[in-house]
């Protein structure tokens, strides 16, 4: 009907609009996944994650290279690199809080809250800050339903904090059931899988949520510890079982720390059960 040339070009015609139509675009900019030009491959010396070690993850994520990079300058620099470079030569000023990983602002190794609190976990260690690109990514993954997202926040936990540090169980923090069921999905569960299933991270689903507990949302740093207590219990077949391991330090995982007071209730519970000692890993904190 259109001859030789008429069906090449019907078929080159064809060719591009499933490149432009098909291709995926990036979640969090709308530019082809496939666009990387400008943006440079190689790491720099101060990045805790080497950026081609997130290049696939982030493909099957629908994160472009373009976000990749911008996300990984939001990482925060670890609570224990050493004393950062103060106003003058030898300034003790440290970054990060060495207890929350909360960034300081005036103190000195410890941020105001951490040293009016007692807290039940050794250290906490937040990947992001819970703001910029990080934060838009979070928010397209919870409240968005972009599940693929959790392979390339997995591939962030394991890079930069899990990898090589010990063979440490990680236990996630239990999702709100109301939340859960109005979602239809437990986003850290989908996260913990990933860890358990790419890296071969040992996991312990050792935490149950009470019932009926509302959300700690709206309450104030007092009330959240006072009903932090109560939110939680450890599963007693979890450690008849030998899912959760006595005497050895645990990990605890959570998206957001806001005031600690979730994780340092989780802490002292995997503590009363047999844990050595619980650090815990989020992915942010406010």
């Amino acid at each position: 009907m259109f001859g030789n040339q008429g069906g090449q070009a019907v078929a080159r015609v064809g060719q591009v609009l499933s490149e432009y139509c098909f291709q995926p675009v990036c979640a969090a900019c709308g530019e082809l996944i496939s666009t990387s030009a400008g943006v440079s491959l190689e790491g720099r010396s101060d990045e805790p994650v080497r950026f081609s070690e997130l290049m696939a993850p982030a493909r099957s994520a629908g994160v472009c290279s373009h976000c990749l990079r911008a996300l990984l300058d939001e990482l925060l620099p670890a609570a224990h690199a050493g004393p950062s470079a103060g106003p003058a030569a030898g300034d003790e000023t440290y970054a990060r809080c060495r207890r929350c990983s909360r960034t300081l602002i005036s103190e000195h190794e410890l941020c105001s809250g951490c040293r009016a609190t007692e807290f039940a976990f050794v250290e906490a260690y937040a990947l992001f800050e819970y703001r910029g690109l990080a934060r838009k990514l979070l928010w397209l993954y919870k409240f968005e339903n972009h599940k693929p997202l959790a392979q390339l926040f997995a591939a962030l936990l394991y890079h930069a904090r899990l990898r090589g540090r010990f063979p440490a169980t990680v236990v996630p923090v239990p999702a709100q059931r109301r939340a859960r069921a109005r979602r239809g999905w437990d986003q850290l569960e989908v996260i913990t899988r990933s860890l358990s299933r790419r890296y071969a991270v040992p996991v312990a689903r050792a935490l149950r949520r009470a019932r009926g507990k509302a959300s700690q949302k709206q309450l104030g740093r007092e009330d959240r510890f006072a009903q932090a207590a109560l939110q939680y219990h450890v599963a007693s077949s979890r450690i008849r079982g030998g899912a959760l391991p006595i005497g050895e330090t645990i990990v605890l995982l959570d998206d957001v720390i806001t005031t600690g007071a979730t994780a340092s209730a989780c802490a002292e519970l995997l503590i009363d059960a047999g844990a050595g000692g619980v650090e815990v890993l989020s992915l942010m904190i406010r």
